[in-house]
């Protein structure tokens, strides 16, 4: 049985992740979602726009401000 794995990263205010499983996410597609740092406890989602699945590995670009994702059959994405 596959479990859904998380990757997650900061950019100093928030932190972002998705659920994530390798070759399928087995909790559907879902949205990025952030929390403040200082939380990290309520979560919310960035916009509509879901994945198949989620990152397998996430890095913050502090100079462009940019979230990158490498997901799990769904590409590379840059969320800003």
């Amino acid at each position: 049985m596959r479990r859904p794995s998380y990757d997650a990263v900061g950019d100093g205010n928030l932190l972002y992740a998705q659920s994530a499983n390798t070759g399928g996410n087995s909790t559907g597609p879902k949205p990025y979602v952030a929390s403040m740092e200082s939380d990290g406890v309520i979560w919310t989602s960035l916009n509509d726009q879901t994945f198949d699945d989620g990152p397998y590995r996430m890095a913050f670009d502090p100079i462009r401000r940019t979230v990158c994702s490498a997901n799990w059959n769904s590409g590379v994405w840059a969320l800003r």
